[in-house]
């Protein structure tokens, strides 16, 4: 997408939030401190709407929940489920027999899970969405600090914490950088504009994938949804993402890592005891970076 429709896309933007917000005004969050769960509760608060939660143990992320005008509510019940809720959202690890899951079933309320919340809200943006096995965080994260650094002022919905705090947040931006989650298949609510894998290998075997090529299919899909007028960005050095290029139809697709064929690629490295230092290299540019992470990652 270019600058002009982006911006062209403003109006719209706030159109919908504020749409979102007139027909999902009193929220109730079950499962809320998952960090997961904790972030989007953020976000939806900032965003306009009342916002309450349960969860089955008190923690210190309850606590600045309710330091910040959350109502938190511990364990499970049906009578926690209010009257004026208009939407019920709950974690992956919250059962189809949930009491409050059932409560608002019974009563009409509408319930989503947080993925399919997360999809709805991220359609309104210009999502970047990074997934992958490993990484998916750590990269989310340095992405949305270059991002507000450069003055895009992204929002976020990060599944990580900083300063004890979740990753999340409206920006002013036209820009989303959202963490998205291969388990319970999450990832495949979305639609977003860029798309970012930093690698795919044999994960949660034993309760969503049979098997490594069930992952590698997934994260195919999860490739082929970015926008038609989007990207994707994908690891060329590791075999798993290798496979998914393989299996997608795509023409606006770059590579990065440290191999020569990738697109991008990081070069003449130098590991120092707290900092990484790398010349990024593609066919048109070449810049020397210098980041507080150790490690070749």
């Amino acid at each position: 997408m270019n600058s002009v429709s982006r911006i062209a896309d403003a109006n719209v933007r706030q159109r919908c939030l504020n749409a979102f917000v007139d027909s999902y005004a009193r929220i109730h969050m079950v499962g809320i401190g998952g960090v997961g769960m904790e972030g989007l509760t953020r976000f939806l608060h900032q965003l306009g709407c009342q916002v309450s939660g349960s969860d089955n143990e008190y923690s210190s992320v309850l606590a600045e929940l309710e330091d910040d005008g959350i109502v938190v509510q511990l364990g499970h019940n049906a009578s926690f489920v209010e009257p004026t809720i208009n939407l019920l959202v709950y974690s992956a690890a919250v059962a189809e027999d949930n009491e409050e899951r059932v409560e608002a079933t019974s009563r009409g309320i509408k319930t989503m899970s947080r993925a399919q919340l997360v999809a709805e809200l991220s359609s309104a943006f210009c999502t970047i969405a990074v997934a992958g096995t490993h990484g998916k965080t750590t990269t989310a994260a340095m992405l949305f600090e270059i991002l507000q650094q450069n003055g895009s002022n992204p929002s976020s919905l990060i599944g990580g914490r900083r300063g004890g705090r979740a990753i999340a947040g409206l920006g002013t931006g036209d820009l989303l950088v959202l963490e998205a989650d291969e388990y319970d298949r999450s990832f495949l609510h979305l639609n977003p504009w860029m798309a970012l894998i930093t690698n795919v290998e044999a994960e949660h075997l034993e309760d969503t994938y049979k098997d490594e090529s069930a992952v590698v299919d997934a994260f195919a899909e999860f490739a082929g949804a970015a926008s038609v007028d989007g990207h994707l960005l994908i690891n060329g050095d590791d075999p798993g993402c290798l496979q998914v290029f393989d299996t997608i139809d795509r023409k606006d697709v770059d590579t990065f890592g440290f191999g020569s064929t990738n697109d991008f690629r990081a070069d003449c490295v130098e590991l120092h005891l707290h900092s990484s230092e790398f010349d990024l290299v593609s066919s048109s540019h070449s810049h020397t970076l210098s980041i507080g992470v150790p490690g070749r990652h």
